[in-house]
């Protein structure tokens, strides 16, 4: 009999819509982590939109160099890990959290590169650069 092992990966394409304050963690590690949220948008027939929020903790490193470069906007890829977290409010209400842990993190295009580039070939086209960026409007 063989041995099926499980997959636990979202992959992720999206724009930035909040990035967190960086946190310091807990002993023993005192490792930083944040939290970023990404938007994907679906088109439904009829040209009908609808934005989804997907919220990302990265750790470490990453989470350092994304609070750094990240900016609101940005078209990034994201991979990682689907976990739940749950607690219980001052209220006694039980809650479930849902998130992803990220692993790798890549900007696809900055939204102050976009801007940059709208800037220049509105001064004058540059022969180039003619691929279309595909930039979602609806965000």
């Amino acid at each position: 009999m063989s041995d099926f092992s499980s997959i636990n990966e979202v992959v992720l394409g999206g724009r930035v819509g909040k990035i967190s304050d960086l946190y310091q963690g807990k002993e023993p590690r005192y490792i930083k982590f944040c939290y970023v949220s990404v938007a994907t948008t679906e088109i439904f027939k009829g040209g009908k939109k609808k934005t989804y929020w997907h919220k990302f903790t990265l750790w470490g490193k990453t989470a350092e160099w994304a609070h750094k470069y990240l900016k609101i906007g940005d078209f990034i890829s994201v991979t990682g890990k689907l976990h739940y977290r749950y607690f219980r409010d001052e209220d006694g209400n039980n809650h479930k959290l849902t998130d992803v842990t990220t692993e790798k993190l890549t900007i696809i295009y900055s939204k102050k590169q976009t801007e940059e580039d709208a800037t220049l070939e509105d001064e004058e086209p540059n022969e180039e650069s003619s691929e279309d960026e595909g930039e979602d409007e609806s965000f």
